[in-house]
């Protein structure tokens, strides 16, 4: 399924300048979703994530969407480091 943040997100890709740095709230489903990819894909080869941020549920008044913050820049040597913790217990990190 094709969501607005997807073009605002490509729409940024082409407007920003070689130094710009693009930094944006957006729905979480960026993080996980299948339809999402090809356009994870793109970011992690010619860009470098300086942050990500779940921001989950109740971010903004009268929206029921969660949320994470996006911020990334510009790489001729794009390279992120992705990490995956999984706790083996039922605690929370």
């Amino acid at each position: 399924m094709i969501d607005t943040f997807m073009f605002f997100i490509n729409l940024s890709f082409i407007i920003k300048s070689n130094q710009g740095l693009i930094c944006q709230i957006i729905p979480d489903v960026i993080l996980y979703q299948i339809d999402n990819i090809k356009l994870r894909e793109k970011i992690l080869a010619n860009y470098q994530l300086l942050i990500i941020v779940n921001l989950g549920d109740n971010i903004f008044e009268d929206v029921a969407r969660p949320s994470c913050i996006l911020q990334l820049v510009k790489s001729a040597k794009a390279r992120t480091n992705v990490l995956n913790l999984e706790s083996k217990s039922n605690k929370h990190l």
